[in-house]
């Protein structure tokens, strides 16, 4: 569902509200949320890395220096309503005013930019239905409305989703957007013209509140202490069915970069691998986060990588998680896990003959490389019929240095540019949205 608004995270301003729908992907699998809305969770997942942030923009409003509503923001997004669902996440999104005073705002999570009417003086954002008219979604043409709602609980415990319009609230002061609890935005298409006939969703998510821009330290509490070379049966394999040659994850591996943890030694984590430009499914890869494979190398016998973590690759059936068989079996046991059930974990998995994944000289063997596309990780799947589901992790840590020296190598190297099918880009545009390679290290970024 997810695309890049390139134009829109530049400049927002040259959209009005008829901007259209891209690349959704219409869903029926609509199941009411059972999460309750509680203190929000800050996905570490965030969306782009961004350059610099902009600096804040001031206006006077009655002979005060306030804050504008213009500018980048975090947006808690409460992913509920799917059967693939994620919870609260915290995404990136820009607002800018159009021509008319309107807002608008562009979020690569939504399938297409949200307008709302906007009072400067109350600071109120008011948001209502927008047709956006025919849209030909996969070979097929349906009427999509834009339609804000509240998901309302009966008496008899039961929710209901009710197109409903709304406002929401900007701060001048603090530069928050409160939103009413249990409220959001819906994509909705229909069979006919009329608008009456409900065929599915584009998109269904409670939205939680918003905040001027933060940027992540994603490597707090770790140090990158060298490189990874993947040879990765987790998703490459899917390349031999597109193009119906037998391409081994051997004759197409991914340079990474290596972290370790700062208080656990044996944990380690590669960051973006599939960011890695010369990657062989680079222009198919629709996701923006930041994505790792977490590995604890403890026992070398019975290496575990973890589940649970975004992988940073995306195609039309969602986000990967990718891990290994005992990681997964750890996973399911959930907040109840603890260590002393390992040696009963083990002994079930030699039962049922499952295999373990290892670690020796240097090198982690992932024996079944399975993944899920629900961040629960519910599921092991794996590539039926595809001689290739071992994948392995080189590790190469430069002990001749420090991890601060290995930090400033990574920062010291040159800087290149890719665009999203993986061709170098020397000049990328303002706006573009581009992949930035420095050493081993690859992060999806908007050009400033």
């Amino acid at each position: 569902m997810k695309k890049f608004y390139t134009s829109a995270l530049a400049a927002l301003c040259v959209f009005g509200v008829s901007a259209g729908i891209n690349g959704a992907q219409l869903r029926s699998d609509v199941v009411m949320k059972n999460v309750p809305q509680s203190a929000l969770k800050l996905n570490k997942s965030m969306e782009l890395s961004v350059e610099k942030a902009a600096g804040d923009k001031v206006m006077s409003r009655a002979g005060e220096e306030v804050k504008s509503i213009e500018g980048e923001y975090n947006i808690h997004i409460g992913d509920y309503y799917f059967e693939t669902s994620q919870g609260s996440l915290v995404e990136m999104a820009v607002i800018e005013l159009d021509e008319n005073g309107n807002v608008v705002i562009g979020c690569d999570f939504f399938p297409s930019l949200v307008a709302a009417g906007y009072d400067e003086a109350t600071g109120t954002l008011s948001f209502s239905q927008i047709k956006f008219g025919q849209v030909d979604l996969g070979g097929q043409m349906f009427y999509v409305r834009f339609e804000p709602f509240a998901y309302v609980v009966g008496s008899d415990n039961k929710g209901k989703i009710v197109p409903t319009n709304f406002e929401a609230t900007f701060d001048a002061e603090t530069g928050e957007i409160a939103f009413p609890a249990d409220h959001g935005f819906s994509w909705v298409a229909y069979s006919d013209s009329k608008y009456k006939m409900q065929a599915g969703y584009l998109g269904l998510y409670d939205i939680e509140g918003m905040e001027p821009y933060k940027e992540i330290d994603y490597n707090e509490g770790w140090t990158t202490v060298g490189t990874a070379t993947l040879e990765d049966a987790w998703i490459t394999p899917a390349y031999n069915w597109e193009d119906g040659e037998e391409i081994a994850p051997y004759e197409t591996p991914i340079t990474a970069e290596l972290q370790q943890n700062d208080e656990v030694e044996t944990l380690y984590r590669l960051v973006n691998p599939y960011y890695d430009p010369a990657w062989v499914l680079i222009d198919t890869n629709l996701s923006n986060k930041t994505g790792y494979i977490v590995f604890d190398i403890a026992d070398p016998d019975h290496v575990v990588v973890k589940a649970g973590y975004p992988a940073g690759y995306k195609n039309e059936q969602g986000e990967f998680y990718v891990f290994g068989m005992l990681g997964w079996q750890i996973n399911n046991f959930g907040s109840d896990w603890d260590d002393s059930l390992l040696p009963n974990v083990i002994a079930f998995m030699e039962e049922k003959g499952q295999p373990f994944d290892t670690y020796a000289d240097d090198v982690v063997t992932v024996n079944k490389s399975v993944f899920d596309v629900s961040p629960k990780c519910s599921k092991a799947y794996s590539w039926n019929g595809v001689e290739y589901i071992v994948s392995t992790i080189t590790m190469d840590i430069d002990s001749d240095v420090t991890g601060i020296s290995v930090v400033e190598a990574v920062e010291n190297a040159p800087v290149e540019y890719f665009n999203l099918q993986g061709v170098r880009v020397d000049n990328p545009a303002a706006g573009q949205v581009v992949i930035k390679r420095q050493g081993a290290k690859a992060t999806k970024t908007i050009v400033r």
